[in-house]
């Protein structure tokens, strides 16, 4: 029933922190952008027990069971897997797991998803963190805001140089805990040392559900995977030759790093190029042809992404299944605070990038 709750209290909230989301990632798709000629293999990074060191003059993804890194990034770090154990000095830290040990010296922002999220006393954030997780502890300053969705926030020891947004349900301070700004949450939080820690001032969210935004909510979800799994439908029975080639994609790997980044290409690329075209009174007519497809390419993209996630999950032959998993789950996933709006970006850059592929391939019997 807590989960219940906590998942309601965190989807009404996922609208307001939208905006300082996409402020957020929009400095990780122009780094993405600038790195995109790296040749893949020195961008990732995968296996089962890691051990990263090094300098690197571009950004870094890497994946494994356990990772240990020191590695020194010039651009974004992601680090994905069950135990994270980090060191080095950053641009961007992203980090996803299950047990994630933070050291790191960030030169700007950090985000952080995981289970149990320890940042430790040597790591230094000079700007911002956002912080999903289940017990979070954070045992160094922090530069500027912090934001946190947690069932525990421990807070001991610190100073947080902005503002503390959170919807925890138990926040603890104590005498040595300086918070400059504001410090802003629920009023069914429960709270401890409080009246000994040094805040700005304090400003109480009354937790309230609204049912009519939650109708409403569902609704749009129920409306979207439905048209979702229309449109799909029709697509794979006029041209039955592109669900064959959908089912050959690869959705872990090199590819996918090549596809992502393609699709980054599409998303930035095609808009700049067609401003530059319908300038050209000749090539208005291609130019206004060309947005129609552009656009539609985008609403497409992410269902493309959805069917192949469902064909790989379900690993059968039933592809009006894999349709309505990879939409349900890719629905469900967006929604999540913070992993939602990187869930979203990935589909639709991945999305894209295989419409790209599709396009390169094209031939009597592409479709």
């Amino acid at each position: 029933m807590n989960m219940a709750k906590t998942l309601i209290k965190l989807i009404i909230e996922r609208k307001k922190d939208m905006k300082r989301i996409y402020l957020f990632i929009i400095p990780i798709l122009m780094s993405l952008l600038l790195s995109v000629n790296v040749q893949a293999k020195s961008v990732l990074e995968a296996g089962n027990n890691l051990e990263i060191g090094g300098k690197y003059e571009s950004s870094k993804f890497i994946f494994g069971n356990e990772i240990d890194s020191s590695a020194e990034v010039d651009g974004i770090s992601l680090f994905v897997g069950n135990s994270v154990n980090t060191s080095g000095k950053l641009s961007y830290g992203i980090y996803i797991g299950n047990i994630l040990y933070i050291n790191d010296e960030i030169e700007k922002d950090a985000f952080i998803l995981g289970n149990n999220v320890n940042l430790g006393s040597d790591a230094i954030i000079s700007r911002d963190a956002y912080i999903a997780g289940e017990n979070v502890k954070i045992n160094s300053d922090i530069g500027r805001n912090l934001r946190v969705t947690a069932t525990t926030l421990d807070l001991r020891g610190i100073e947080i140089r902005g503002n503390v947004y959170t919807s925890a349900e138990n926040i603890i301070l104590d005498s040595d805990t300086t918070i400059k700004g504001k410090l802003s949450y629920y009023d069914n939080t429960t709270l401890e040392g409080i009246d000994d820690a040094q805040i700005g001032n304090i400003d109480i969210k009354e937790y309230e559900v609204n049912k009519n935004y939650l109708l409403n909510l569902l609704s749009s979800i129920l409306y979207s995977i439905i048209s979702a799994f229309i449109v799909l439908f029709i697509i794979f029975s006029l041209f039955p030759k592109l669900k064959e080639k959908l089912d050959n994609v690869e959705i872990l790997g090199i590819d996918s790093i090549k596809n992502t980044f393609n699709g980054i290409l599409i998303l930035f690329g095609v808009p700049i190029i067609l401003v530059f075209t319908i300038m050209i009174r000749v090539l208005l007519p291609i130019s206004v042809i060309s947005f129609v497809i552009y656009f539609i390419s985008l609403y497409l993209s992410t269902l493309i992404t959805s069917y192949i996630i469902g064909k790989r999950i379900l690993k059968k032959d039933n592809y009006y299944l894999s349709i309505l998993v990879g939409i349900v789950l890719v629905k469900l996933l967006s929604l999540i605070p913070y992993l939602g709006v990187l869930v979203s970006i990935f589909a639709l850059l991945y999305g894209l990038g295989i419409i790209y592929r599709l396009f390169k391939e094209r031939n009597k019997s592409a479709i």
